[in-house]
């Protein structure tokens, strides 16, 4: 006789029929429970049925005003799917992956409560959970930015009476660690000692053409030429050009000579920079990338840089101090806006300072 989800259950001490309130639920608390009607042997299921909805309206009106006794609580996963259909095949998969991460990890804190309770104490809960678990402050502001994007979408739908604005955490800027020369020599050796071409293949990218992990991932071959390579969206793997930033990188004469050699030995079945070998990614995502070097980095002691993205901040920086100031001839490379790739990929050295007044 019990409702989906126990919504109605019987209490045999005081045989007494109970309500359990799931869409009255608060953030981290149990839903509310309230009785219903003493047991007798004439109750019928419309009986329980009537009476819990009348319950559930005047608690409902108790909880959130007068207005939340008028209309049918909405959950906070319910409300978060309908806005995650609703922005299929609008943003890059990544993006949709990030907002769905977020809306999980916040019905596992919290529970699937009624987006009415969707607010500043829901929030501060959500943080101090992440942060016992060992989140880093800006993933958990990257979190509470999806987050937030969910929050407007519930406003401008009218599905809250007044704007949220999530206190995010605050996050100390600093700037990553980026591979030495010697490192990157290391590395390059340690991959050529290992015999893995694919390893290879990635590490000429990410050092000599500054390409980012997903890049490099999502490449065709048909995109590599012999004096540039073309980085745009790739339909086949429904991967996006971060930034939405599609460019042309010209080769150096390092990288001309390495993918020549590649390209020479290729099967005619190949279609990827990282192929198979029968016309399949090597990989099954970017992320593996960045294992990959993850386990080199940690075999030689190079401890951080991040794995990929450490080489691709060398070479942009390497790129600014020996570019004499053309800042907008490496930001069309790294496919960066000047002001974000000043920001955080010049990385000045003692020695690049000493380097610098040596001219004086």
């Amino acid at each position: 006789m019990g409702r989906q989800r126990e919504d109605v259950f019987y209490d045999v001490r005081r045989k007494m029929w109970c309500g359990r309130f799931w869409k009255l639920k608060q953030p981290g608390k149990r839903p509310p429970v309230k009785d219903l009607i003493e047991d007798h042997p004439s109750i019928t299921r419309e009986d329980l049925d009537y009476t819990y909805h009348q319950v559930e309206a005047a608690l409902r009106k108790k909880l959130l005003g007068e207005q939340g006794g008028e209309a049918e609580p909405i959950l906070f996963a319910n409300a978060a799917s309908r806005w995650i259909d609703s922005l299929e095949n609008l943003l890059a998969p990544r993006t949709l992956t990030e907002y769905k991460r977020a809306i999980v990890l916040w019905v596992q804190i919290n529970g699937d409560h009624s987006i009415k309770f969707f607010d500043h104490e829901a929030n501060q809960q959500f943080v101090n959970v992440r942060l016992s678990n060992g989140a880093s402050d800006a993933t958990i502001a990257k979190d509470q930015r999806s987050l937030q994007v969910f929050a407007n979408w519930l406003y401008d739908q009218n599905l809250l009476t007044r704007p949220l604005r999530l206190r995010k955490r605050k996050v100390t800027q600093r700037e990553p660690d980026v591979y030495s020369i010697a490192e990157l020599d290391r590395l390059e050796e340690r991959l050529t000692r290992a015999g893995n071409v694919d390893w290879l293949r990635i590490y000429w990218l990410a050092r000599y053409a500054v390409m980012r992990s997903g890049e490099i991932w999502a490449l065709p071959l048909t995109n590599v030429h012999a004096d540039s390579i073309v980085v745009n969206d790739v339909e086949d793997l429904q991967w996006t050009v971060k930034t939405r930033q599609q460019r042309k990188i010209p080769m150096g004469l390092r990288l001309r000579q390495l993918v020549a050699a590649d390209l020479a030995q290729r099967g005619e079945n190949e279609r990827w920079w990282l192929d198979d070998g029968h016309g399949n990614p090597a990989y099954a995502s970017a992320w593996a990338l960045t294992q990959v070097f993850r386990r080199r980095c940690a075999e030689l002691g190079i401890v951080g840089p991040k794995p990929l993205h450490g080489i691709r901040a060398a070479g942009i920086t390497k790129m600014l101090l020996e570019s004499g100031g053309r800042a907008e001839l490496v930001a069309n490379v790294a496919g960066h806006s000047v002001a974000v790739m000043l920001k955080h990929y010049a990385r000045i050295t003692s020695e690049d300072t000493r380097g610098v007044v040596d001219l004086l």
